[in-house]
């Protein structure tokens, strides 16, 4: 008898959702808004952060970032989706957002030792644009893959429409409080990095209410 209910209850978690007001799917759209904005606020204040500083000149930093941030994309998206079949994609989502929040803490402290001018600063901050790309490569695929699992497929359109338009916001957001933010916090940017890890957090726990779901491919081998 046990073994039944259990069964039932299984079934009622991992039942896809009739409505976008859902938990899960509310927690899916603050991380992933939390996510997209930190990517682009932090890709636009390290490239202030190391032309204020002359660590590299406005040329440089206009080529570097993109390399910085999409070069993940090219190296990981094989893995990423692999690991997005293989395992739960909340607990993917819930790594990421935890990673994030490290990789906040690593800006900050760039941040932070670029204000004491420290000339590891700026770089220590300039690295953190390439793991913000690879935080992105991993989320990404969990983050769409997990759709048809939230909700069921009558409500897929709105779901990604809602998803895609405040994922766009965050980012014209992102890119421009960056730039906001290193003009106003000029020679105190470890407050960029205060905020940006506030943010981080707040997404970190968001990702906690997102429902566990079965792995879509537990048996998935590795592509060679």
């Amino acid at each position: 008898m046990a073994t039944g209910f259990n069964k039932i209850d299984m079934a009622k978690t991992y039942e896809p959702a009739n409505t976008l007001y859902s938990r899960t799917f509310i927690a899916l759209l603050v991380a992933q808004f939390l996510a997209a904005f930190n990517d682009q606020a932090i890709h636009a204040s390290a490239m202030f952060f190391a032309i204020n500083k002359s660590t590299l000149n406005e040329a440089q930093a206009i080529s570097l970032m993109p390399i910085l941030f999409y070069a993940p994309w090219a190296i990981f998206c094989t893995l990423a989706g692999y690991l997005a079949d293989r395992y739960s994609k909340q607990s993917s989502l819930i790594f990421w957002k935890i990673a994030e929040v490290l990789i906040t803490a690593i800006a900050l402290l760039g941040f932070w030792l670029g204000t004491q001018d420290y000339d590891s600063g700026p770089w220590i901050v300039l690295s953190t644009v390439f793991l913000m790309g690879m935080h992105s490569a991993f989320f990404v695929p969990a983050k769409y893959g997990i759709m048809p699992e939230i909700l069921k497929s009558h409500m897929h359109s709105k779901g990604n429409g809602l998803l895609e338009s405040l994922s766009f916001l965050a980012v014209i957001m992102g890119t421009v409080f960056g730039g906001v933010l290193s003009y106003h916090y000029k020679g105190q940017e470890y407050w960029i990095g205060i905020l940006l890890f506030i943010l981080a957090m707040i997404g970190a726990i968001a990702s906690f209410w997102i429902e566990k779901f079965p792995a879509a491919n537990p048996n998935r081998k590795f592509p060679p």
